[in-house]
């Protein structure tokens, strides 16, 4: 599994919205963007160190644009994001995140149920004020 979200670079939360197998609404996963932490980086270093992402995926960014490249954990049950923004014709980015799918891990009161094979449905992203 591969995708990738684009933002605003000053977004600073997705909330991933998850449906089952049953293609029901069961829970909402915030994730919290850091702008802190993120480090210039070079196509070269990205592509080999993530192969799955796509040259044509990092070239298409424009400046301003955070990409959130989305891909499953097969040793966990959840998924990693890695945050790739490009400001100034530069690319940057930060270890990812790993978003898991267990509840407690994440939840306030958002799961009515078991979570089993869930996906990505829908998102929503909070933006700073003047973006």
């Amino acid at each position: 599994m591969y995708g990738f979200l684009s933002r605003p670079t000053g977004t600073e939360e997705i909330l991933f919205y998850l449906k089952d197998g049953m293609e029901q609404e069961v829970s909402c996963i915030p994730y919290t963007i850091r702008e802190e932490g993120r480090e210039e980086t070079g196509y070269g270093e990205l592509l080999s160190e993530y192969p799955f992402i796509r040259q044509e995926d990092l070239d298409s960014m424009r400046n301003g644009e955070l990409r959130l490249f989305i891909y499953g954990d097969y040793e966990n049950w959840g998924f990693s994001v890695l945050e790739t923004a490009r400001e100034a014709n530069r690319l940057y980015t930060r270890s990812p995140g790993f978003v898991p799918f267990e509840p407690g891990a994440w939840e306030t009161d958002f799961l009515t149920g078991g979570i089993s094979r869930c996906r990505i449905m829908r998102s929503r992203c909070f933006i700073k004020e003047g973006y």
